[in-house]
């Protein structure tokens, strides 16, 4: 398979600009949008993205981070990071691994997603090493997507409150296509 989005046998080779989201309570695009195509998908076939980058917590009134999946307009998975455990104004860094799994093909599609997103402290005063970290993953879900028509791939995210100096930015991510 090949098409504009670079996906080329088995592996993608595009990679994300740069977002900076400073949140003020809804989700914003981190990944770029990756297409796939109209009857890409077979059954068993699976799409795996892995997304990068780092956040940076509200000196006071931290929020909740989330992060957020979608295929076309559909969430298909989400996971939240709660405001108590961050220290106030501190960077973390953060990997997201996503994977979507189309079960059955065509007009009423079923596909199962998950999300795993794990963060890390990043520690600029001991030479950015890493003190904290902490995992967490959204719980797979089950969409009716329809395999015939092109569908949109993206990583989602956002603060759910609007306290000042909390952003999130995504560095880079691929997708991989796994599967018949």
């Amino acid at each position: 398979v090949t098409n504009a989005q670079a996906f080329t046998g088995q592996i993608a080779a595009n990679l994300a600009d740069v977002t900076s989201n400073a949140q003020s309570g809804s989700n914003a695009a981190l990944s770029t949008a990756y297409t796939i195509p109209v009857n890409d998908a077979q059954t068993a076939t699976a799409y795996r993205m892995t997304a990068w980058g780092d956040f940076h917590s509200a000196s006071s009134g931290q929020g909740q981070v989330h992060w957020q999946v979608n295929v076309g307009s559909t969430s298909v998975a989400s996971a939240t990071l709660g405001g108590g455990w961050q220290a106030p104004g501190v960077s973390y860094e953060w990997v997201a691994t996503v994977i979507v799994q189309w079960n059955t093909i065509g007009s009423s599609g079923n596909l199962t997603c998950c999300l795993q997103v794990t963060a890390s402290e990043f520690n600029t005063v001991l030479g950015n090493t890493v003190t904290s970290t902490y995992g967490m993953a959204g719980g797979s879900s089950t969409n009716s997507i329809s395999t015939q028509v092109a569908n949109t791939y993206q990583l989602l995210g956002g603060w759910n409150n609007s306290a000042s100096g909390q952003t999130i930015r995504c560095f880079g991510s691929v997708v991989e296509r796994l599967g018949p």
